[in-house]
């Protein structure tokens, strides 16, 4: 007897458990669904592949970020000249910030001193002259955590950088710089703390929220000259931080034995490094797909070794266009880039995101021409289309969550 009436009444808390968990598993789901307006673009292969078991810790540190007001989520997107300009993971940060938390700008490179492009919504910028060095191209300067360097024979030297938007106005600075040969000078007015315990950065936290910041290098050596690297922007909120690093030109074999750069990427704490290269390996004259899988996995192990615990994401790129013979056609190299990347995904246990597939596979350059996605060039795509693919890759990667949240409220 004692038994039934303990059945009976466990019963109702046993009813009330699994209705508190379905309504806490639906307040986490997010409902994000991308239209898909071109008939060549593939919804049923819009998935992130490879062992998704990869991404798990990933989805769990954003699960509690919804549940949770007093941490931050680290993305670094790494790239090329699909990456540069922003509007790819400009738009990615958008829509990871609207559902998860808005924690800052995170990473500006310091690019318009690098004698390149950068995106609209920053200015770095200098009186004085420096000798730029971008990891594309070899150089005395060392390369570091946005994938350039600057150099200035200058004693003294002043920067200021400059935000557009309300949105991205910071209270924390991260400056990245050469610690041994300069000292950071910085306005004590409208500083609150200063942390140097980073051999490659010195955090500073504002009293007040700015847009503007300006401060001095100070060489510690007469005619020793100073090396700028880019700043990371806080706003003290949690969220995620998703940084974007991309070159022009650049490959997974530049990104390669740049060590400088693999330990400053430490300083950005991240979980996730989302990869997107291999356009510009698509159009190497002796491209090999045994050495490019060699130049994946040394990218790779190098960043591993700075940041053991970061999770990997690695993207196919679309197909674009050669000229071949003076006529442009689908360039039939970016389908070996893109089973190189799935085979070391796979080999590797590393997760992907198959957007070459997903966007047409074979001959789909011809599709996106024709909708008018791409660029005058047949290599990059226009503002809108960039959005399209970054709505394409958060529904994926949203999609992952929802199955991850599924898995872990079965298991709880």
């Amino acid at each position: 007897m004692y038994r039934i009436f303990n059945m009976f009444f466990l019963l109702p808390l046993f009813f009330l458990s699994i209705v508190s968990c379905s309504a806490k598993q639906q307040e986490d789901t997010i409902h994000y669904k991308q239209p898909f307006p071109y008939k060549f673009v593939s919804a049923a292969k819009n998935e992130i592949k490879g062992n998704i078991r990869e991404l798990f810790p990933v989805m769990e540190q954003l699960r509690n970020l919804r549940r949770d007001s007093s941490f931050q989520v680290s993305i670094v997107h790494l790239g090329d000249s699909h990456v540069q300009p922003d509007f790819l993971t400009g738009y990615l940060r958008t829509l990871f910030q609207s559902y998860f938390g808005n924690a800052g700008r995170g990473l500006i490179a310091p690019l318009k001193m690098a004698k390149t492009n950068e995106p609209h919504n920053y200015k770095i910028y200098s009186d004085n002259e420096w000798t730029p060095a971008r990891c594309v191209k070899p150089s005395d300067i060392p390369i570091g955590v946005a994938g350039l360097g600057l150099f200035s024979q200058n004693a003294c030297v002043n920067i200021c950088a400059e935000t557009y938007d309300k949105e991205m106005e910071f209270s924390k600075v991260k400056i990245f710089y050469d610690k041994e040969s300069a000292i950071l000078k910085f306005d004590d007015a409208q500083l609150l703390t200063k942390d140097s315990i980073s051999p490659f950065s010195e955090s500073l936290c504002l009293k007040n929220p700015l847009s503007t910041v300006h401060f001095e290098l100070q060489a510690n050596h007469v005619n020793k000259g100073v090396s700028f690297y880019g700043l990371e922007l806080e706003n003290g909120k949690a969220g995620v931080l998703y940084h974007a690093i991309g070159i022009n030109g650049a490959q997974y074999s530049n990104y390669c034995s740049q060590n400088l750069f693999t330990q400053q990427l430490a300083d950005l704490s991240p979980s996730l490094f989302i990869i997107s290269l291999g356009t510009n390996e698509a159009y190497g004259r002796n491209f090999d797909t045994s050495v490019f899988y060699t130049q994946i996995d040394n990218a790779i192990q190098d960043i591993k070794k700075s940041v053991p615990n970061a999770r990997f994401l690695l993207t196919t790129p679309v197909e674009t266009f050669i000229k071949s013979k003076k006529k442009r056609m689908p360039n039939p190299k970016t389908k070996l880039v893109q089973k190189t990347i799935i085979s070391y995904a796979t080999k590797n246990n590393i997760a992907y995101w198959d957007l070459y597939a997903i966007g047409g596979g074979v001959n789909s350059a011809t599709q996106w021409n024709r909708q008018k996605l791409m660029a005058r060039d047949g290599i990059h795509f226009t503002k809108d289309s960039y959005e399209f693919q970054a709505a394409l890759l958060f529904e994926a990667f949203m999609g992952l969550y929802n199955q991850y949240l599924n898995r872990a409220y079965v298991q709880n």
